[in-house]
């Protein structure tokens, strides 16, 4: 017998074996498509203070489903509520939650005759980020700048200060490092960290975690008040920027633009205005040195009407504005207006200005077409609202008149159109000239999609 043809019928036989067990074996079934809910929501960050000269309000609602509202530091005692829910005078940032494929909206508003936060102050509430730029912050010996840094988060957040001064990056002791422990918020004094003359702009970014940054700034003229806001988060840099907001009427009107690259870049201003584009004395090209801040008086030629500015630029670069109500400093109150991004396909926002302010919502088009727009005005008993159709041509700012007194809340509907959105409160309190600029910036909500779950029968092997 030949020694030889044993192991190869052996070998012979293995594979066959294998063969039939490949044929018997049933391939793996993926399950049916049908996969449970994932109830993924998305919370933002609203500011609030206790003040014994003013009041304080937190606004939230929802179209559909259900709010919930919460302390920072007790993000467990969740309120839940519906339609338009309004908070007064809280001690601390608030939580507002609804579901991730929800529209919804919350806004921070302080009303005061007198004392430090005399005026109007509002902010649209937005979520968690690493990193918030602001521009225009004013840091003078008669200025007060608080950022409050608060964290949403389960893990400690490190926070680093960046500042774009007119003359480059400022370094500040005490501006690296700033931790931010869970469900906690952290106010820092910038005004401490350095005094500088210009407005400068700011880098608020965490090398660990996230947080969400609001700015307060209070100002005074010797022991007079001067008034005070919220610098709203502008958006981040870009090679075109438009900052709706810029308010009509009397008082000053400055542009801030800061270049955070290595290069010197040229930047070209337009405005949008009711009768459509038009250029600015003097800003028709700007030379902006590296890592500069720099300002620029827009004159009382835009005092008239209510406008918008396009920026365009050949670097990124961060841009704010910095206004007021009057040029009597008994009267006035500042106010700033921020670069923000197009108007989703859905944005809801609610009103909390009360019967006697009067509200205007300012929609800036920056495109080559005209934009057809759906305005829904909204109160508690009629959640459906009244909606109107509302054409912003080409290259104009258009004022849309809304009545804050039956008005709880307004949604802006829009399908791929650029247009840009503030709303505008004005309002006397006592001998004041209040005003306030609400950039329209949207959760992660009516546009969030949460990913597709797919069976991998390999998984977990």
């Amino acid at each position: 017998m030949n020694r030889w043809l044993v192991p190869g019928l052996t070998v012979v036989a293995v594979g066959a074996t294998v063969v039939l067990t490949m044929t018997v074996l049933p391939a793996a079934t993926p399950p049916p498509a049908s996969v449970p809910t994932i109830n993924t929501r998305v919370t933002v960050v609203c500011p609030a203070f206790e003040s014994a000269t003013a009041t304080v309000r937190v606004a939230a609602t929802a179209l559909a489903d259900e709010l919930r509202t919460a302390p920072l530091a007790e993000p467990d005692q969740a309120a839940e509520a519906a339609g338009v829910t309004v908070l007064t005078d809280q001690a601390q940032p608030v939580l507002v939650s609804a579901a991730g494929t929800s529209t919804f909206g919350a806004i921070s508003l302080v009303r005061g005759s007198s004392g430090a936060d005399r005026g109007l102050s509002a902010t649209a509430c937005e979520a968690p980020a690493t990193a918030r730029w602001f521009a225009g912050v004013l840091l003078t010996p008669d200025a007060q700048a608080d950022l409050v840094l608060a964290n949403s988060d389960t893990i400690d957040a490190a926070v680093d200060i960046t500042i774009f001064g007119p003359e480059g990056r400022i370094n500040a002791p005490g501006s690296r490092g700033i931790v931010v422990e869970p469900g906690t918020a952290r106010s820092v004094p910038l005004s401490v960290l350095t005094t500088v003359d210009a407005p400068v702009t700011l880098l608020v970014e965490s090398s660990a975690g996230r947080v969400s940054a609001t700015l307060r700034q209070r100002l005074w003229q010797d022991t007079t008040v001067l008034g005070s806001d919220w610098i709203a988060p502008t958006q981040a840099p870009d090679t075109e920027l438009v900052l709706p907001g810029v308010a009509a009427g009397e008082g000053t009107r400055e542009l801030v633009v800061t270049n955070p690259g290595e290069r010197t870049t040229a930047v070209s201003v337009e405005s949008l205005g009711e009768s459509g584009r038009g250029a600015l004395a003097g800003l028709d090209r700007l030379d902006l040195p590296a890592n500069t801040t720099q300002s620029f008086d827009l004159g009382p030629g835009t005092a008239g009407e209510p406008i918008a500015l396009r920026l365009e630029s050949e670097q990124p670069i961060v841009a704010g504005i910095r206004q007021s109500s009057s040029e009597d400093a008994e009267k006035q109150d500042p106010a700033w207006a921020s670069a923000v991004p197009a108007i989703g396909a859905d944005g809801l926002w609610p009103v909390p200005a009360g019967a006697k302010a009067t509200v205007r919502l300012l929609l800036a088009n920056p495109g080559q077409a005209d934009a057809e727009l759906a305005v829904t005005l909204g109160d508690q008993q009629d959640v459906s609202g009244a909606t109107l159709r509302q054409m912003v041509p080409a290259g104009s700012t258009v004022a849309v008149e809304i009545p804050g007194a039956a008005t709880s809340w307004v949604r802006v509907q829009a399908a791929e159109t650029s247009v840009r959105g503030a709303l505008e409160i004005t309002e006397r309190l006592g001998g004041i000239d209040a005003l306030t600029i609400v950039p329209l910036v949207t959760p992660r909500g009516a546009d969030f999609e949460a990913p597709p779950v797919r069976f991998d029968p390999h998984a977990g092997r």
